[in-house]
């Protein structure tokens, strides 16, 4: 009943939005009360499972900042920089925590369930590059915690709305750290005029699972194209329900506006030499974590032969 329910409203929606109802529900989609929060999610989900991912770039992107940029974008940056959801654990007072903390993410350690911190600093004692650039840094911390700690590096964060590089850009002052308003496939630019550019280091922890599936194959085509030797380190939230994110060969839409990518086929595909890819499993067994059923972390060295 509740399958036919959702379609039968989803027809209705489809016809709705091709008229000035249009404003109407993508109101319903960004604000909810206490009162109306269980028509807020219902829309919302039948808003992204029937129109959202059929719309064309260019008004999937109008939908996008009026959903998540603005203020809607600096509230989640202000809500990350304050510990997102794990403000009140003492083991998460630092960030990211120490490894003799015994902070966890589902059963993992949380070093062996989001490994990118502790692969990019090794690899900057050993050598360090130029720049290091970071996308969607959103509240700041993780470019922060680089830029903290190599203080002769050159980092930059980025977020594809200003208002989140305004706030990151209030919370840290480093001298060697800067935040710039610039969407993924673009970031390449950043690397203009940067002496040995071609050591750059890209990194990404959870962010481009919000890029679309056009711009994330172009920011690997943008890379190999134009920063010659550069080097990319993400860990991405995946989902494995239909099989492990790592077999997809392209992206398939998760709720609202993340994608399940699987990213070493897009690097490997834009002439980039895969170092390291793993599917790292924090919520084993599932009936342990049901709400995290099927969440997998997603983590990728590529290094651009070019």
């Amino acid at each position: 009943m509740k399958k036919l329910a959702k379609r039968f409203f989803g027809v209705l929606m489809k016809l709705a939005y091709g008229t000035p109802l249009k404003h109407r529900i993508l109101s319903a989609c960004s604000n909810w009360t206490k009162e109306t929060r269980y028509l807020y999610r219902i829309t919302r989900s039948v808003f992204f499972s029937t129109i959202y991912h059929r719309l064309p770039v260019w008004e999937r992107l109008q939908v996008q900042e009026l959903l998540m940029g603005r203020d809607a974008g600096r509230n989640w940056a202000e809500y990350y920089f304050k510990g997102g959801a794990d403000t009140n654990k003492k083991e998460f007072s630092s960030y990211p925590p120490p490894h003799d903390s015994g902070a966890k993410i589902g059963r993992l350690l949380f070093h062996e369930a989001v490994p990118l911190f502790s692969y990019i600093d090794e690899a900057l004692k050993k050598q360090k590059p130029p720049l290091v650039i970071q996308i969607g840094s959103s509240s700041g911390r993780d470019i922060a915690y680089f830029a903290k700690n190599f203080p002769s590096l050159d980092c930059i964060g980025t977020d594809i709305y200003s208002e989140v590089c305004q706030f990151a850009s209030t919370q840290w002052n480093y001298k060697n750290l800067h935040f710039v308003p610039c969407a993924a496939h673009d970031t390449w630019l950043l690397t203009a005029g940067c002496p040995g550019k071609p050591n750059t280091l890209f990194f990404a922890q959870g962010s481009l699972q919000y890029v679309y599936p056009e711009y994330l194959d172009l920011f690997f085509k943008n890379v190999s194209k134009f920063v010659s030797g550069a080097t990319v380190v993400l860990c991405e939230p995946g989902y494995e329900i239909n099989g492990s994110p790592d077999t997809l060969r392209g992206s398939a839409p998760l709720g609202g506006f993340s994608y399940n990518h699987d990213y070493t086929y897009y690097a490997s595909k834009n002439h980039f030499d895969i170092v390291v890819s793993r599917i790292i499993r924090p919520y084993i067994p599932y009936s342990a974590y049901p709400i995290r059923k099927g969440t997998v972390h997603y983590f990728m060295v590529a290094k651009n032969r070019g």
